[in-house]
């Protein structure tokens, strides 16, 4: 599946944002698919024309707020009205939260209403993760994959 190219993109705070998308990456590269990865703090919104099949993996801190890393690229995603992405970008998120707030997993589900309303094609329902994500991050990565293998046929 060499043909298979990948951006993961992430915000995060603590450092389980990055960690779970360097796992998506090794997976990725394991199936021989060409990846990248970046850290959202540097981007706009307009780089995601760019980015083609897409994952965000991104943190919610505190009530809703976005990860310090990258607070610029989501104040500037939720107003954002272009790029067009219909044609672009087929993406997924992957937000991280804590249930104990009342804006669980905010972030992840504004930066995913933003890109929807850029155009962005969802090529799976965004996933919420709480604190102790890791059964539930193996049976989503699970079904990630399969997804990329259908679409990839």
């Amino acid at each position: 599946m060499a043909d298979i190219k990948l951006t993961v993109l992430f915000g995060t705070e603590t450092g389980n944002s990055e960690k779970l998308a360097k796992q998506v990456v090794a997976e990725a590269e394991k199936r021989s698919y060409a990846t990248v990865l970046k850290p959202l703090g540097p981007m706009s919104p307009a780089d995601l024309a760019n980015t083609g099949l897409t994952l965000v993996v991104i943190s919610t801190w505190g009530e809703g707020d976005p990860p310090s890393s990258a607070e610029k690229f989501c104040k500037a995603i939720y107003e954002a009205k272009s790029p067009d992405l219909s044609t672009t970008t087929l993406y997924t998120v992957l937000a991280l939260g804590d249930k104990t707030y009342a804006d669980y997993c905010g972030c992840g589900r504004k930066v995913d209403e933003s890109i929807t309303r850029m155009g962005g094609v969802k090529m799976m329902p965004r996933q919420d993760l709480d604190v102790d994500f890791d059964a539930d991050f193996k049976v989503w990565k699970d079904k990630f994959f399969s997804r990329i293998e259908a679409l990839a046929t």
